[in-house]
Parts: C-alpha cells; sequence; structure tokens
C-alpha cells in the first residue's frame, strides 16, 4: 500500500503526496514495514483471518489503524490521513420513496470522500427531532441493518462522512414505508364454562389462529376483584396453552390472547370464563385403582389405562360437565395394566368429560378428559 496525504483532495495518489519513513506494522506475523520516500510500502506475510495494520510516526500527523481479511491474496492498504472534512455521499438503498419495505432494513450509501466512518440517523419525522429519532449509530462500513418499530410507516434517513478532522454534511434525505400486515384477532375456545381437572392434569387452552400472527400473548386472570393475573405467557408460538391445574387451584377464571408480529399486537380476545374444579388424579381410598386417559386431550379415538391389583370386570362410564352419560360398558381386565381402546369418542361433540370407572368390590375412580 501506500501512505500519502491527498494535498488535491482528489481521492488519489499523486506524485509527491507520499509521506517517508512511517512505521506500518501488522497486528500478527514477524515483519513490519516503514515507508519510502514515494510513501509505499510492503509485507510479507502468510496467514489468513482478520489482521488490524497500524501506521504511526514519520511524517504522519497522526496513528491510523485499518482491518483487512486476509484469504490468501495479495491486499492493498493505503494510509491517507485527513487533510479535510470528509465530502458528500449518495443514499442508495432503499431508495427514495420506496414502499412494502421490510421492518428489519438495511441501509446502504455511497462514499464519502476522506471518510473513516459514517454516522447514520432514521426518524419519524424530516427534521430528526430528538423525539422522533428512531435509530443513529456508527460504523466503518458503508450500510447498517436497523429494525423499525411499526409497519405501514413511513421513515426518513441521512448519512454523514466523518474522519478526525470533523463530520461531513448530511447526505440528502431520503424517505421509506414499511410494509406487513397487523395480525388478525383470535377467539378463544376452550375451556369456558364448567371445567374439571384433576391435580396433577393440565387444562389446555385453545384459540383460533390469527393470520399474520408469529406468536400470542396468553394470561388467565382471576374472575372476581382485584382481577389478578394468576398465569401469564407472552410467547406462545401456537395457538394452544397447556397449563398445570394445581397452578390455577380451584376458582373462577377468565383467559384471554392477543396475537403478536413484528407489525405490532392486535387487541385481546374476548374473555372467556370458566370455573375450574381441581380433583385427586386418583380417587381411590384403598389404591386398588388406577385410571388414565390417552391422550389427553383427546382428538379421536382414546386408550383408557386401567390398573387393578386382580382381575376384575370394571364398569366404565363417561359423563358430560353437564352429568349426561355418553358412554358405558362392562369390561374384563386382569391384574395389572389394562387397555381399553373406547372408538366411541369419535363421536363425542368437543369439551370436557369426566371418565368414571368401578369394580365389583365397590373401588371407584374418576379423571377428567378434555375432547378436541
Amino acid at each position: 500500500g501506500v501512505v500519502y496525504i491527498d494535498k488535491n483532495n482528489n481521492g488519489f495518489y499523486d506524485i509527491g503526496e507520499g509521506v517517508a519513513g512511517v512505521k506500518v506494522p501488522p497486528s500478527r506475523g514477524s515483519y513490519h514495514a516503514v515507508s519510502s520516500t514515494s510513501g509505499g510500502y510492503a509485507i510479507p506475510y502468510s496467514g489468513n483471518g482478520s489482521v488490524t495494520i497500524v501506521a504511526n510516526g514519520g511524517g504522519l500527523p497522526a496513528e491510523i489503524r485499518k482491518t483487512v481479511e486476509l484469504a490468501g491474496d495479495n491486499v492493498k492498504v493505503d494510509f491517507v490521513p485527513a487533510s479535510a472534512g470528509p465530502g458528500s455521499l449518495t443514499l442508495s438503498k432503499p431508495t427514495n420513496n420506496a414502499t412494502n419495505v421490510s421492518t428489519t432494513v438495511t441501509l446502504e450509501w455511497g462514499v464519502a470522500p476522506q471518510a473513516d466512518k459514517y454516522i447514520y440517523q432514521v426518524s419519524k419525522d424530516q427534521q430528526f427531532t430528538a423525539s422522533g429519532l428512531i435509530a443513529s449509530g456508527e460504523t466503518t462500513t458503508r450500510s447498517a441493518a436497523v429494525v423499525m418499530p411499526a409497519c405501514n410507516t413511513r421513515y426518513y434517513w441521512r448519512v454523514q462522512g466523518m474522519n478526525d478532522v470533523g463530520k461531513g454534511a448530511w447526505s440528502s434525505t431520503f424517505s421509506f414505508t414499511t410494509g406487513g400486515k397487523m395480525p388478525t384477532s383470535s377467539a378463544g375456545t376452550l375451556p369456558k364454562g364448567a371445567t374439571l381437572a384433576g391435580s396433577n392434569d393440565f387444562v389446555t387452552f385453545t384459540w383460533s389462529a390469527a393470520n399474520e400472527a408469529t406468536s400470542y400473548h396468553f394470561r388467565v386472570k382471576l374472575a372476581d376483584p382485584p382481577f389478578s393475573v394468576i398465569v401469564e405467557d407472552s410467547l406462545v408460538t401456537t395457538n394452544n396453552k397447556n397449563v398445570r391445574a394445581s397452578d390455577l387451584g380451584s376458582g373462577n377464571f377468565t383467559w384471554e390472547v392477543r396475537p403478536k408480529n413484528a407489525c405490532g399486537m392486535s387487541g385481546w380476545s374476548t374473555p372467556l370464563a370458566f370455573s375450574l374444579s381441581v380433583t385427586s388424579v386418583h380417587d381411590v381410598t384403598d389404591g386398588s385403582l388406577a385410571l388414565e386417559v390417552r391422550p389427553q386431550p383427546v382428538v379421536d379415538a382414546a386408550t383408557v389405562m386401567i390398573s387393578s391389583i386382580a382381575d376384575d370386570v370394571i364398569d366404565l362410564r363417561i359423563q358430560s360437565i353437564s352429568g349426561q352419560i355418553v358412554f358405558s360398558g362392562l369390561f374384563p381386565v386382569t391384574s395389572g395394566e389394562s387397555a381399553l381402546r373406547i372408538p366411541a369418542m369419535q363421536q363425542l361433540p368437543p369439551g370436557m368429560y369426566v371418565v368414571f370407572a368401578s369394580t365389583s368390590a365397590g373401588a371407584s375412580i374418576s379423571v377428567p378428559m378434555l375432547k378436541l
């Protein structure tokens, strides 16, 4: 490379502009150079990766540092102390008055002569007031990635160069308008009304998927004053949420969701009210019987797992929350665990149910079941 002072400010090396006697050591390697009368220097170097090169001493008015990436080829690195402030520059991307720009936008601009780094600003207003400023920063490259706070909004941006002498003039101001859509609203589905769950079970909350949504803000509140939030999750990525019944406890509640994306959040869904009764999962006093429904929640068919201490005939019933018996049958089981497949689940409408099982000896058990 060459160490020179650009006396005529044309952005190039001319005869007579070289600076001699400048020491140029790299941050790695065994060799360094001292610039010649013409200002030229060369450093033998083998290796790849990032290297910082420093120029100082000799006729150089101030130390200059530059970082380069080496990949096996010769690299030209010139050191030019600023003799004046940076020149003007031109903005390139996004183009002026661009529309439907992503909320994560990369700003790009041209070279400002003699600039060592650049200052960029993005604002809600053309005056770049303190209250309107969205983003600002310094960079040694000619681009900057900025995340805009809102969709379908017009923003203004500008850039200026900077060096040891001072700052250059601001570029012309460009504007762009972000694109994107706010998410549509969601509606809660389940639970609502009377709900029964075992203390070790999960209560499954489901709601309609919202168009354009990337996540959901979910919360459960007490239905009575002071309406405290009991459970909250602002990063749900599906349109359902499992909450352990023991985390809620028995009581009256409301719950709601609001969809989100990079453009913002839509409004809260209409709150759904439900009353939760938390029961023991194994409602048996002598430990002779255990009951589990798989899968939970139920979509189509389900399997009822019965654990019995002896061979027996099990009276199995499924009852709606309102008390209606929707299924009943007698099933012989053997000692240990037995699987009872219940195909009638396909005909059941969505909702909460209670599965009851009892033995001929009088032991009984009940567990809640959610049908989707």
